[in-house]
C-alpha cells in the first residue's frame, strides 16, 4: 500500500504542473453573453459491489443580466465498475477513470450534444493537500477546464475544519493558502 501511495503522490505532483489555473478568455466571454455550457459530474456507489453510476448533466447557464434562465439540456447516467479502493487524498485515482468512461459513453449516446465549456465535478480541485484534487486531475486527463465542488472540507494546513457561525446567519469564508490566491470558499449554514 505504501508503494501505491508514493506512486500516486508523485503522479499528482507531476500532473499538477500541467494544471492551468487561469480562466480562459473564451469561457469568461461565454459567461458574459449567456452561452456558457457547464457539464456536471457526480458518482454514486453501489453498497455491496463494484458497480457505480456516473451522472452527467449539461446546462446552458443563461444571462442573468437579461433574466435569461439556466436551461438543462441533457441529464443521463452511466453504469461503471470501480475497482480502485478509496484512499484519503487520492480519491481522483478511484473516480477519474469512471468519470472519463462516463464522458465517453455520454458522447457516444449523445453525439449531437454540446461539448461543455467547463466541467463542474463533485470533488476538490486545488483545495487539496497537494493542490491537485480530483477536479484538477480530471481536467488534465481530458484536456478541458474543470472546477471542483466538494461536500467536505479537507484537513489542510491553511484552514481548520469547523468554522464558527456568525450571529447574522450564513457566512462565506475564504480559504487563503497563498498570498492573493483564494483556494476555495465555504458557505456555512446556521
Amino acid at each position: 500500500m505504501d508503494e501505491v501511495v508514493e506512486q500516486w503522490t508523485q503522479e499528482q505532483i507531476q500532473l499538477r504542473n500541467c494544471c492551468i489555473l487561469e480562466d480562459k478568455a473564451a469561457i469568461l466571454e461565454k459567461m458574459d453573453n449567456g452561452t456558457l455550457c457547464v457539464g456536471g459530474l457526480d458518482i454514486s456507489y453501489h453498497k455491496s459491489n463494484s458497480a457505480a453510476f456516473v451522472g452527467i448533466s449539461i446546462v446552458k447557464i443563461g444571462n442573468p443580466t437579461s433574466n435569461e434562465q439556466c436551461e438543462t439540456l441533457i441529464v443521463d447516467t452511466f453504469k461503471v465498475d470501480v475497482t480502485v479502493p478509496y484512499i484519503p487524498t487520492f480519491l481522483a485515482f478511484r473516480e477519474v477513470p469512471p468519470y472519463i468512461e462516463g464522458i465517453a459513453a455520454f458522447e457516444s449516446r449523445h453525439p449531437d450534444a454540446p461539448t461543455p465549456d467547463i466541467w463542474m465535478v463533485d470533488c476538490n480541485g486545488t483545495l487539496h493537500p497537494r493542490r491537485f484534487g480530483g477536479a484538477c486531475h480530471l481536467g488534465v486527463k481530458v484536456g478541458q477546464p474543470t472546477f471542483g465542488v466538494a461536500k467536505k472540507l479537507p484537513n489542510l494546513d491553511c484552514a481548520a475544519n469547523g468554522f464558527p457561525l456568525g450571529s447574522n446567519g450564513p457566512q462565506k469564508k475564504k480559504l487563503v493558502e497563498e498570498v492573493g490566491r483564494i483556494t476555495g470558499t465555504i458557505d456555512t449554514q446556521p
